[in-house]
């Protein structure tokens, strides 16, 4: 199967991240983040209604997690309305 230029920039992208980060293996998370890099996709996932800052802070997170899963605790739940 041949991938499009972009696709394999964006998976080049994710395992480089992957790999900076020290990680095993470059997951979904990786892909999305280096997605979220990419303008175009970027550009559709703004119109779809995500808020890019919002996606990638998360995603930050997450890869940090990845990184140190002992030296970091996430609280998942949303806080409440005032």
């Amino acid at each position: 199967m041949k991938l499009s230029q972009d696709v394999q920039i964006s998976l080049t992208v994710a395992v480089s991240e992957a790999g900076r980060r020290g990680h095993e293996y470059a997951g979904t998370e990786h892909l999305l983040h280096a997605l979220t890099l990419d303008d175009e996709t970027a550009r559709v996932l703004r119109h779809a209604g995500a808020d890019l800052d919002r996606l990638r802070d998360g995603l930050e997170m997450i890869l940090e997690i990845g990184t140190h899963p002992r030296q970091m605790v996430v609280d998942l739940d949303p806080p409440l309305a005032q």
